[in-house]
């Protein structure tokens, strides 16, 4: 008697000729370039690292108006070296962008504790920053997909952070220049983003 029916009661199964396949829909990042426009910033006040001239208020949930040409630089210290360069080339571009008569606004990854840890010191910046909770302002800008992560892309990266970006925002939201490095390859040109907000400072007036 063959061992393989034994059991009258259980069946023998078969293999399926084709496996479905599981789905891993991965949606990549889209950043925004020059030309779109910009979405709103809105800002919680429980989450800003330092507040100088454009988060000032003291509302729960603030919306950052534009009057000027504004900087917006995405910066986080999980870049590690990258990043160590990135923050100096930031701190001379806002002092650039404020002699050329805009504004600067940086978006950081990680909150007050941990942004200082990472520094091993206090936050002495002379400009506005503020975390980007859960990503939400660095997903509609396409800059972060959880299905397309930068650790994905980049070794020596282990944690869950937006691509490096820069943009230059007229007073209309649209974006006049924009800036990404998705592979942490590129160099970031300061003279070409005090360019673009002479520019837009000079078509706001005429």
């Amino acid at each position: 008697m063959s061992i393989y029916h034994r059991y009258a009661d259980v069946l023998p199964l078969g293999l399926p000729e084709n496996f479905k396949k599981p789905n891993l829909e991965k949606h990549l990042i889209q950043p925004l370039e020059a030309g779109q426009v910009f979405p709103a910033i809105q800002v919680f006040y429980q989450d800003i690292l330092q507040g100088r001239e454009l988060l000032q208020s003291k509302q729960e949930v603030y919306t950052v108006t534009i009057q000027k040409p504004l900087v917006l630089a995405f910066y986080s210290a999980q870049w590690s070296l990258y990043g160590t360069k990135r923050y100096g080339q930031l701190q001379d571009l806002h002092n650039s962008t404020k002699v050329s008569g805009g504004s600067f606004l940086m978006v950081t990854g990680e909150d007050k504790d941990t942004f200082e840890a990472w520094h091993d010191a206090r936050i002495q910046a002379s400009f506005d920053m503020f975390q980007d909770r859960r990503f939400e302002l660095s997903k509609q800008v396409g800059l972060f997909s959880s299905s397309d992560p930068l650790w994905g892309r980049v070794s020596g990266i282990d944690a869950d952070t937006f691509a490096p970006a820069v943009y230059v925002i007229g007073t209309d939201h649209k974006i006049i220049y924009s800036f990404v490095d998705d592979n942490l390859t590129r160099e970031l040109d300061n003279r070409e983003v005090i360019a673009a907000v002479n520019g837009a400072r000079k078509k706001a007036v005429a």
